[in-house]
């Protein structure tokens, strides 16, 4: 009984989080044959200092630190990729997903 009411603290807690998805970051994607340019809306609406991480298929691709866009190289043409980009302050965090596929060369 008590691991089931920790269970279940800790689904309540992780729903709560302020994770949220790509329709708050507003994310976009200009893709060539072997690369893609992210861009993104800044997700926080004050003015703190945001550190953003990029996942190519649950991979790290790359960190960015007050910018709003990243390039990812060396992709292959007429592939299918997906990814997200997690946006932290340190005390809270926010995620948008993205997806596309390459363009033939």
């Amino acid at each position: 009984m008590k691991r089931a009411i920790l269970l279940l603290c800790i689904m309540m807690l992780w729903a709560c989080s302020e994770k949220e998805d790509a329709a708050n970051m507003n994310l976009s994607v200009v893709r060539t044959h072997n690369s893609a340019m992210i861009s993104w809306e800044k997700p926080f609406a004050d003015n703190t200092d945001i550190q953003y991480k990029i996942y190519l298929s649950d991979s790290l691709v790359g960190e960015a630190g007050n910018v709003l866009y990243f390039k990812i190289e060396d992709l292959e043409q007429k592939t299918d990729y997906s990814g997200f980009i997690e946006a932290s302050t340190g005390t809270a965090s926010k995620q948008g997903t993205f997806s596309f596929t390459t363009k033939a060369n």
